[in-house]
């Protein structure tokens, strides 16, 4: 396995707009894996919209090519959003474009029947700018978050789960950090866990 230590202390994601082995909308989940490019913040409708492989679209970098899709509700049912320009936004954008004040102009959260049809819009995506890669989906563990924000967490994964007929990893964290410090920002022992599920599932393709 390649060193998550190693990839963590050089703080440096893969930037190619060539090949990047995977791209993930995982949030800060996956920003320690190895070979992995995460666009934190990638709303469905950003990258519906405003995607183009080998292209730089903001602060994103869209590679060509890749082998894996990852991609986790937890942006969607966790962050606050507004459209800016036509596009649907979320609190968690670290771009250039950051808008500082989400509190008086939010959108509503999506309806299960809206959210449903944007994972089709989200899939149908993926396989128009990478073909027929490996697309998985990762639920977040949120036994530790409040109620209202644990509930919209479980009705946006079961939707997901519902929807997407991807391969599942379930994130597992019963270390006292997750206990103790903000419920979504894992260890690296949980972190590593998460890779070692997703390097099983890319082995069977392989």
């Amino acid at each position: 396995m390649h060193s998550i230590n190693k990839v963590l202390r050089e703080g440096r994601m893969p930037s190619s707009r060539v090949y990047v082995r995977r791209f993930s909308m995982c949030n800060c989940l996956t920003i320690p894996l190895p070979d992995t490019y995460t666009a934190h913040g990638m709303t469905i409708d950003y990258f519906v919209r405003k995607t183009e492989p080998g292209e730089k679209v903001d602060a994103f970098k869209v590679p060509k090519r890749i082998d894996t899709f990852l991609w986790s509700p937890f942006n969607e049912a966790y962050n606050a959003a507004r459209r800016i320009d036509g596009v649907r936004y979320t609190r968690a954008w670290k771009g250039p474009r950051e808008v500082k004040d989400f509190g008086k102009k939010t959108l509503p959260r999506w309806s299960v029947a809206g959210f449903a049809n944007e994972l089709r819009r989200l899939e149908k995506r993926v396989r128009e700018v990478w073909g027929d890669v490996l697309r998985v989906l990762v639920l977040y563990d949120n036994r530790n978050a409040v109620q209202r924000v644990r509930e919209k967490m479980e009705a946006y994964d079961e939707v997901a789960v519902e929807t997407l007929d991807w391969p599942l990893v379930r994130v597992v964290c019963d270390a006292p950090r997750c206990r103790s410090g903000p419920w979504h920002h894992y260890p690296l022992s949980v972190v590593r866990g998460v890779l070692e599920k997703i390097e099983t599932l890319e082995e069977a393709l392989s």
